[in-house]
């Protein structure tokens, strides 16, 4: 059951976090009854192939994730966790490292604290609000492009 197990904490990583240890015991349920099923009716235990057969038909677990979530129009149910990931992750490892150089030239360079005096102060964030804007647009509109895409590529 260590396949079961991964594949549950796999679609765990998707879901928001309030809701994820409900649905994760429903969905191992609904799992592991489909598991027993399999095997009283087989007579014996599934092997390693069989459950992954299994697993494969109760679907990716990104979709899986998606089909708890609440329906938005824009980018689509089944995209919703990975949109949500990539905006987290432009924000953490781009904005959030942009504000903290701001703040450390602000604080230790006299010269960058003498050419931004008074409220000219506030002039470097409308940089960062343009760029945070341009960045989080370019992955609203680039995620349902890659959907389609891949929809439409071959294999």
């Amino acid at each position: 059951m260590e396949l079961l197990d991964r594949y549950l904490q796999a679609v765990r990583f998707w879901l928001p976090p309030a809701q994820q240890n409900d649905i994760i015991a429903e969905l191992g349920d609904d799992l592991r009854s489909q598991v027993e099923d399999r095997e009283s009716s087989l007579g014996r235990p599934l092997n390693e192939d069989e459950l992954v057969a299994l697993l494969q038909q109760a679907g990716n677990p990104m979709r899986v994730a998606g089909r708890y979530l609440p329906q938005q129009s824009l980018i689509g149910p089944t995209l919703v966790p990975l949109y949500k990931f990539v905006l987290k992750a432009v924000a953490l490892g781009y904005l959030a490292p942009w504000i903290l150089v701001w703040i450390g030239m602000m604080v230790f360079m006299p010269s960058y604290r003498a050419s931004h005096p008074g409220l000219a102060l506030l002039g470097p964030w409308t940089h960062f609000w343009s760029l945070a804007f341009m960045l989080f647009g370019a992955i609203t509109i680039a995620l349902p492009c890659w959907k389609n895409f891949r929809r439409a590529s071959p294999g």
